[in-house]
């Protein structure tokens, strides 16, 4: 049955989806069911009334049931199905009988129907003119069915909302009014005299800046209005002169993303800019930082018309006048857009409060990125010697202990001495070869055959070694000064915290840095370095929101919470005794979170853990503390975090092996695993407590977020290079061989889209393949760098996969492969894209060729228990585990990726009775402690009776969001939340208040303390301290004054408190005391 469009003839909006689903098209009429409850609550909120809007979808029939290759209904060989072509007919019809003012297509088929190109994700909310319908004004958006397909893509929900609202804003007047400022480019001398007078006289001064890279300036725009920019390329003294005039003006200078990165950079080329301004980006993230989104194509799309353009930087150092055009426009869209924010957005959110306090330290951190921190250039070498030499001397006595020289760094050399000799010897067996890292130490922890481990653990030790000379010592770290440098992030995270990344330049990510090589920071000739610590901060505004007086007496005589909390529930031990053991152990040279007693945390993960970080896969063991990873929720989102605390610790006891087809994991007994049942709701499940006879494991979620962005056809392209093309020495071209006729025209299809001139010869080379040039290099390598992309172009990535190094079946897609590296991350995209993946060997190579790989994804994204395999032994050695808000983490074992939980200290975040009868008698072999259910409970009681507020406070924390729909901080930093109020959601505001109010108390200290002391220049900002250089002649009033300022009252609910902190000091960043 069809189902016609609906609406008034004469409508002003015609709203256009693809599709009808299953209920519309039982009942006849467009958009109902989930996404008509959706678009409909769009329509209301924006003050028009369905009976106004003609609403219509391109094909009026119900689908079948496509999955996730929907778009073979659409398109078949790259060009458009009879059916699409007949609906884009009879859509074409309904608009000129109706004649609206603006159509909106909801969605990629919908949007390619009238504009011939796809990208709905970049975009939407743009105001474009129809390739088919001549002056018919387009606003695409994102379809209702993203939102529920995509599980927990609620957030974005905004993005939709905002675009209708511009629909009917645009929907008074037929006419495309887009905007058209004045760009001035290559400005002749005399032009930029006219600039230079202009822009110092101005009230306000947005710049933006273009790089052909990290050295090389290719030119400066300026505006002073979002109607007229001046771009200056960087060709000659002129442009020189007119820089250094404007730049060292007293005008405000705004910024897309200065403080970051333009004014830092500018400063390495010579160009200090005095009075710097605004960042766009980190007022934009005080408004919306739920939104997770903070580039300036989503800024752009949403406070302002112009369409999107963002493509167009391509053209900086290719084509230099549409470069200048390019910056040109960033310059007046970024102008307007803040000029919107402070005008419209900050009385909205409230966000005008913490864009103060990260405005407030702007100053300091842009300097102390420009200055960043000298390098004891002979400390790192002899650190990196003393650790090659560790690497050299075990690899000496490995050689010598197996009776011939070995690399262990050499895969093929690595693997014959494990698997061709030492297993076999042993009679151990292992189905996969594989000598990566992560393998041998599953190998090895599993094992209880000493000269196993003994070889396994010269490899292992062989190459940490020498990976943390490759990651932290090595010559890329230093400046041409002798100096490292970081980008500091005041845009931060969704709580208002700064982060560090690894600049442009050489340099690190100093939050990043572990412990093992903080030495080689130094101070410079004649300083001393001083900082501070909060302490126990976050704790203290939890007791102080929760009421919990007597736990706030106990913190101001300075009790170690944690250690009181372990002695006042019955495990064994009082207090005193616990600090004795802590003292004792503080003596043997332990540190504070080494004595830390945890009666009441879960162990976890053994080492060969791997965790997803942004840059790939971790073992659990090389994870810095300040590092992101990957963590689930029971939602399905996934999304990177940095743990609130990491548990590292010796373990005596049984651990649990759960091995599958799709799974692989390692840990102790008392770890919590999820398990869906029947209906679809995700619980709990201790490992000792396998096998169990029902439910299911995650092995995926969705990770939808915009740290790097491309276009559709070129994750394409990347995808058919990568199976079938090469780069010809010599030449700047990419080529490909083919035999099949499908692969050479999907090529010709792909080479179309993305405008790149190919030549295809007439003759057959290599066996009768066709032979394509492109006069292009299109990338080869995958790179971690793509689990970054949005969703939707990962999945155009995989949905690319098939037709090159593939086949589709039903319910899965196989590739096929030699190239192992690349199987992982694609792998990993899948896993994060809401689909399972595993890799096998395929078949023998023959010869010389290759091994071959088999990956097969699958649409389900779990794995029955029932199928796995459960084994339990005995183990002693380290354990790690780091603790998220969402209580689930992404893991890898034996290169297979399911979901796994974390640790949490019990009841904090609503743990019940059973679940904590469970954790502490699986530990009653180490602890001699065990309790019974009635005694769980009477424990639970206990607990909340030490904090009687707890859950008053939870609950206070679920009312608050569903009556305002945002969380205030200490200092009012507002997080407003959007899309639907989740468990997840509620357990992250939770720890918004506490984070953040800590976070902005650091960053309000630091700048206390750069203002009283103007020779201290700030050098870190650890979430709940900070460090500082200081001449070492004042070192003793300037420590004297940073433990005054950073220490003072401050309201926390309905009370005041001031949080203690620690002082330090020393002439390296490793040797503070």
């Amino acid at each position: 049955m069809r189902v016609p469009a609906e609406g008034p003839k004469n409508a002003k909006i015609m709203v256009l989806g693809e599709s009808p689903g299953s209920n519309e098209w039982k009942r006849g009429k467009p958009f109902i069911g989930q996404s008509g409850d959706i678009i409909n609550d769009v329509f209301t909120a924006s003050g028009i009334k369905r009976s106004q809007i003609y609403i219509s979808n391109v094909i009026k029939d119900h689908l079948p049931p496509w999955g996730d290759y929907k778009r073979a209904f659409f398109f078949q060989g790259g060009h458009p199905t009879k059916e699409y072509l007949d609906g884009i007919i009879e859509v074409v019809k309904e608009i000129r009988e109706v004649k609206p003012n603006v159509v909106m297509p909801l969605g990629n088929y919908a949007l390619w129907a009238l504009m011939q190109h796809e990208g709905v994700s970049k975009w939407r909310g743009s105001i474009l003119e129809s390739t088919i319908v001549e002056g018919l004004k387009v606003i695409p958006s994102l379809h209702p069915a993203f939102f529920i397909n995509a599980r927990n893509m609620w957030h974005r929900l905004a993005m939709l909302e905002w675009d209708f609202r511009r629909v009917v804003r645009e929907s008074e007047f037929p006419e495309i009014r887009e905007p058209n400022p004045t760009i001035l480019v290559d400005p002749t001398p005399a032009e930029m005299l006219d600039a230079v007078d202009r822009y110092t006289s101005c009230d306000s001064l947005m710049i933006d800046t273009e790089w052909y890279n990290a050295d090389s300036l290719a030119y400066i725009g300026f505006a002073d209005s979002k109607d007229y920019a001046t771009v200056i390329p960087n060709t000659s003294m002129h442009a020189q002169r007119a820089y250094r005039a404007i730049l060292q003006s007293d005008i405000p200078k705004d910024s897309q993303n200065g403080w970051a990165f333009d004014l830092p950079a500018l400063a390495r080329q010579g160009f200090d800019i005095v009075n710097p301004g605004d960042d766009l980006m980190v007022a934009w993230n005080s408004c919306w930082a739920s939104l997770r989104s903070k580039s300036l194509a989503t800024i752009c799309s949403i406070l302002t018309d112009q369409k999107y353009y963002k493509d167009e930087v391509e053209f900086v150092g290719r084509d230099e006048k549409k470069g200048q055009l390019y910056c040109g426009t960033d310059c007046v869209v970024q102008y307007e857009a803040l000029d919107k924010i402070k005008k419209e957005e900050f009385p909205i959110t409230n966000g005008q409060i913490g864009y103060e306090i990260s405005k407030s330290a702007a100053p300091f951190f842009i300097e102390s990125t420009k200055i960043g921190i000298l390098i004891d250039n002979e400390k790192r070498k002899s650190l990196r010697d003393i650790h090659l030499e560790k690497a050299d001397e075990i690899e000496d006595a490995l050689s010598a202990t197996i009776g011939y020289s070995i690399n262990c760094r050499s895969f093929k050399q690595v693997q014959a001495l494990v698997f061709d000799q030492l297993l076999p010897a042993y009679g151990i067996k292992r189905t996969k070869r594989t000598s990566a890292q992560e393998y041998l130490m599953d190998i090895a922890g599993s094992t209880k055959v000493e000269a196993v481990q003994l070889i396994l653990g010269s490899i292992i030790r062989v190459r940490q070694n020498r990976n943390i000379v490759s990651r932290y010592l090595h010559d890329g770290i230093l400046d041409i000064d002798g100096r490292a440098r970081t980008n500091w992030n005041l845009a931060g995270t969704r709580s208002g915290r700064f982060s560090s990344t690894i600049p442009w330049w050489p340099g690190l990510a100093f939050q990043t840095v572990p412990d093992d090589a903080r030495d080689i920071f130094i101070a410079d000739p004649g300083h001393v370095f001083i900082g501070f610590d909060y302490r126990q901060a976050e704790a203290v505004v939890v007791a102080l929101l929760t009421y919990n007086h007597d736990l706030l007496d106990d913190l101001e005589t300075g009790v170690d919470i944690h250690t009181l909390l372990a002695s006042q529930l019955p495990f064994g031990k009082t207090y005193d005794k616990l600090i004795i053991e802590i003292n004792e152990l503080l003596k043997a040279g332990k540190s504070k979170d080494d004595c830390r007693p945890r009666y009441i945390s879960k162990k976890c993960f053994l080492p060969g853990t791997e965790l997803l970080t942004r840059s790939g896969w971790k073992a659990v063991e090389s994870i810095n503390n300040s590092e992101s990873i990957a963590s689930w929720s029971i939602e399905g989102r996934i999304q990177f975090e940095v743990p609130s605390e990491w548990i590292r610790e010796d373990y005596s006891g049984q651990v649990i092996s759960v091995k599958g087809r799709a799974v692989s994991q390692l840990v102790t007994d008392n770890h919590r695993l999820p398990v869906e049942n029947n209906y679809g709701r995700i619980s709990e499940i201790i490992a000792n407590d396998l096998p169990i006879t029902y439910g299911r494991l995650p092995l995926s979620g969705v990770l939808d977020d915009e740290e790097w962005h491309t276009d559709e056809v070129t994750i394409r392209l990347l995808a058919a290079t990568w199976a079938d093309g090469y780069h010809p020495k010599g030449y700047n071209q990419t080529r490909f061989g083919f035999t099949k006729e499908r692969k050479i025209h999907r090529l010709r299809q792909l080479l179309q889209e993305a405008c790149l001139d190919w030549r295809e010869n007439d003759y057959r080379y290599k066996g009768g393949a066709n032979h394509i040039s492109v006069k292009a290099v299109i990338p080869k390598s995958l790179t971690w760098e793509l689990i970054n992309l949005p969703l939707k172009i990962r999945l155009a990535f995989l949905n690319e996969l098939p037709y090159w190094d593939g086949t589709i079946e039903e319910n899965r897609v196989r590739i096929f492969n030699t190239d192992y590296s690349a199987m992982e991350i694609i792998s990993t995209i899948a896993h994060i894209s809401g689909f399972s993946a595993n890799i096998v060997k395929h078949g023998k190579p023959v010869g010389n060729r290759k091994q071959c790989w088999t990956m097969t994804i699958r649409e389900s994204p779990f794995s029955a228990y029932t199928s796995l395999e459960v084994n339990k032994d005995k183990y002693i050695g380290p354990v790690y585990c780091p603790t998220v808000s969402t209580g689930w983490i992404l893991t890898r074992r034996d290169g297979k990726i399911s979901i796994s939980g974390n640790s949490r200290h019990a009841f904090n975040y609503v743990e019940g009775a059973d679940t904590f009868a469970l954790q502490v008698n699986r530990e009653w072999i180490n602890t001699g402690i065990g309790i019974g259910r009635t005694e769980a409970k009477d424990i639970r009681k206990q607990y909340l009776g030490l904090n009687p507020g707890l859950e008053t406070w939870w609950d206070e924390v679920k009312r608050t969001l569903y009556d305002q729909k945002y969380i205030d901080n200490s200092f009012g930093r507002r997080r407003f939340v959007l899309g639907k109020i989740t468990d997840k959601l509620i357990r992250e505001m939770v720890s918004y208040y506490p984070q953040s109010t800590i976070g902005d108390l650091c960053t309000q200290g630091i700048v206390k303390v750069c203002q009283a002391l103007p020779y201290a220049q700030v050098l870190l900002h650890m979430h709940d301290g900070g460090m500082f250089q200081v001449p070492e002649d004042k070192v003793d009033e300037a420590y004297e004054t940073m433990m005054d300022l950073v220490v003072w009252p401050i309201r926390v609910g309905r009370e005041m408190i001031t949080i203690k902190a620690d002082g330090k000091r020393g002439y390296s960043w490793g040797e503070m005391r």
